[in-house]
C-alpha cells in the first residue's frame, strides 16, 4: 500500500524552470537621448558669452586611449557678469564631438594672465587680446591709460633691427619678427654663446610692474648683470635710451635656476613708445614666456 503522503517527484530541471517563468517581468525599451556635435557644446551650454577661441590643438592619431587629443580654449562671461574660461577637448575613441573638460570662474588678473600666455603660445593675436581685455575692463569696473594698443610697426621692427646688427660683441644675428614682438637670435663673438634678444611694447596691464608666480624678479643695477655679453646690450641701450631698469628673472620652478635678464628702455630712439627687451640664453630663454613673464 502507498503511503497517501507519497507524491511523484518531479523533474528537477522542470521545477526551476517554471518557478523562473513565473517571475519572469518583460522589460520596457530604454530610450537614451543623443546629443548631436553641435547640441553637445551650444544647446547644453548654460548663459555663457563666447569672446574669443583659441585655434584647435594636437591631432587625432589611432594609438592608445588618451595619448593623443585635441583641444581648444574658450574667453568669455556669463550673464551675471563673472569672467569664465572653458576648456574643451576630444580624445581619438570620440571623434565627432569635444567634451567640456573644465569650466573656470577668473577674477580679472587670473583672466588677464592666461590671455598673456596665450601670446606666448601664438594662439591670439595682439588686436584680439585688446579686445577681450577691453571687455574684462568694462565688466570688472577697471580702468587703464593705455592708448597705443598696436603692434611694432615696420618702422620700429627696421630701427631695432638697426640696433641689434650694431652690437659688435654679438654676430650672426637672425630674426623672427611675429604679431606681437621681435626676436633676434645670435652668439657672442667669443665662445659661440648663444643669445636671444625679444623686444615688444608694454601691454594694458604688463605684469613687469607685479610678482609673478614661480619667478623670483630682482631690480638690479645694469653693472650687477653676471653675464658679459648681456651687460654689453645693457650699455648699448644705455646710449639709445632715456632711461633704463633692469630686472634679474629667475625660475623657482627649476633646479638649474634657469634665469635671463629684462629691460625696461624708456626713450628709445626714433621709437614712439618704451620697450620691453628680454635678453638670456637661447636655452633657457625657449622656455620663458616673453608677456606672462614666467617660466613653463
Amino acid at each position: 500500500m502507498k503511503h497517501p503522503f507519497f507524491k511523484r517527484k518531479k523533474n528537477i530541471e522542470a521545477i526551476i524552470e517554471e518557478s523562473e517563468a513565473e517571475h519572469i517581468v518583460p522589460e520596457e525599451p530604454k530610450t537614451v537621448d543623443i546629443l548631436s556635435p553641435e547640441e553637445s557644446i551650444s544647446e547644453v551650454s548654460d548663459s555663457f558669452i563666447e569672446w574669443f577661441r583659441t585655434p584647435t590643438r594636437g591631432g587625432i592619431e589611432r594609438r592608445e586611449r588618451n595619448d593623443i587629443f585635441e583641444c581648444y580654449g574658450v574667453y568669455g562671461c556669463d550673464t551675471d557678469g563673472r569672467l569664465i574660461y572653458r576648456y574643451y577637448h576630444r580624445y581619438s575613441e570620440h571623434e565627432r564631438d569635444f567634451s567640456l573638460s573644465y569650466n573656470r570662474q577668473l577674477d580679472f588678473k587670473s583672466f588677464n594672465n592666461r590671455m598673456l600666455t596665450e601670446l606666448d603660445s601664438d594662439n591670439i593675436k595682439l588686436s584680439d587680446y585688446y579686445e577681450c581685455i577691453a571687455k574684462a575692463e568694462e565688466i570688472s569696473g577697471i580702468t587703464s591709460d593705455m592708448s597705443d594698443n598696436s603692434a611694432l610697426s615696420d618702422n620700429d621692427i627696421a630701427t631695432i633691427r638697426i640696433f641689434c646688427d650694431s652690437l659688435d660683441i654679438l654676430q650672426g644675428q637672425s630674426y623672427l619678427a611675429k604679431d606681437t614682438s621681435l626676436s633676434c637670435e645670435c652668439e657672442s663673438v667669443v665662445g659661440g654663446d648663444r643669445l636671444i634678444i625679444r623686444f615688444r611694447k608694454p601691454v594694458t596691464h604688463d605684469p613687469i610692474i607685479e610678482d609673478v608666480a614661480g619667478v623670483k624678479k630682482e631690480t638690479i643695477g645694469g653693472y650687477d648683470i653676471d653675464n658679459l655679453w648681456i651687460m654689453g646690450i645693457f650699455n648699448r641701450l644705455r646710449d639709445n635710451c632715456d632711461a633704463v631698469k633692469v630686472y634679474s628673472l629667475t625660475s623657482e620652478w627649476s633646479l638649474s635656476g634657469d634665469s635671463l635678464y629684462l629691460f625696461n628702455a624708456v626713450g628709445f630712439k626714433d621709437i614712439s613708445c618704451d620697450l620691453i627687451i628680454a635678453a638670456g640664453a637661447a636655452d633657457s630663454f625657449r622656455k620663458f614666456g616673453f608677456y606672462s613673464l614666467s617660466f613653463n
